[in-house]
């Protein structure tokens, strides 16, 4: 048949170094050729199904153990590089895990007490609006209970002042439902007045949510801590997003 015809095959320049002589001239058929990608392709899909059930398995391990989360590229690679699921094709045992985890940790705590540059300083917001609207702004959030602030230190808020350089507004807005703090619509007032003229544009999310955490707090002097959740989306605004977006029109003069 014509797929029983054999077939001659070289393996390179190994085959006569360390191999011995005679192996450049192997014969196979089409069907060994076939059986052999199977076996690969096999091998490939298990080792593959099998690699990924043991890292989710570790990332659950950690999280119970140590309380940390850890970044599932990172650590993966780093893992797969340092234990033995680099060298052996068993299943990787607990104590493994806790070994290379302290192990990872520690070489990520070693990193930080190794960094020598100095944290960069973050600015407030940069107001781009006039001083007129910036004094009928602070004086609508404070009538309608947004925040309570003075305006001298509500204008600081926008002035590219390093943050210490002002006191950290109070935001009261709260929840119709719970009573908690709504910070939901934290998140949206300040994207609104970036998307309406009053305010330069910031670079990602990461940055919105680091400045806002800085220059806020609730009425118990307490820090703002945001979360993905708080962030609202065109399907689940705050209940207030109305009320604010009559608060902030757009700014014609922009």
């Amino acid at each position: 048949m014509k797929n029983n015809k054999l077939k001659k095959t070289k393996l390179g320049s190994y085959s006569n170094k360390g191999i011995g002589s005679g192996l450049n001239q192997i014969e196979y058929s089409q069907n060994d050729l076939n059986k052999i990608k199977e076996y690969i392709r096999q091998k490939e899909s298990k080792i593959k199904l099998s690699f990924e059930k043991e890292i989710s398995r570790i990332d659950v391990f950690i999280k119970k153990n140590f309380d940390v989360i850890p970044s599932s590229e990172g650590f993966s690679v780093w893992f797969f590089n340092n234990s033995p699921i680099n060298k052996t094709a068993s299943n990787i045992s607990d104590d493994d895990i806790l070994k290379y985890t302290a192990l990872y940790l520690e070489e990520l705590k070693q990193k930080v007490l190794n960094n020598k540059l100095k944290p960069t300083s973050i600015s407030s917001f940069e107001w781009i609006a006039d001083k007129e609207t910036c004094r009928k702004l602070h004086s609508n959030l404070i009538q309608e209970g947004y925040i309570d602030t003075d305006l001298g230190n509500f204008k600081k808020l926008f002035n590219l002042l390093p943050l210490s350089d002002f006191k950290k507004i109070i935001w009261l807005k709260e929840s119709t439902k719970n009573k908690q703090l709504n910070k939901k619509c934290l998140y949206e007032f300040i994207e609104l007045l970036e998307q309406r003229g009053y305010i330069s544009k910031l670079a990602s999310d990461s940055e919105r949510f680091k400045l806002i955490e800085s220059s806020f707090i609730d009425k118990d002097g307490d820090s703002i801590i945001l979360k993905a959740g708080n962030k609202p989306t065109k399907n689940t605004p705050s209940e207030y997003l109305l009320k604010l977006e009559a608060i902030i029109p757009y700014n014609k003069k922009h």
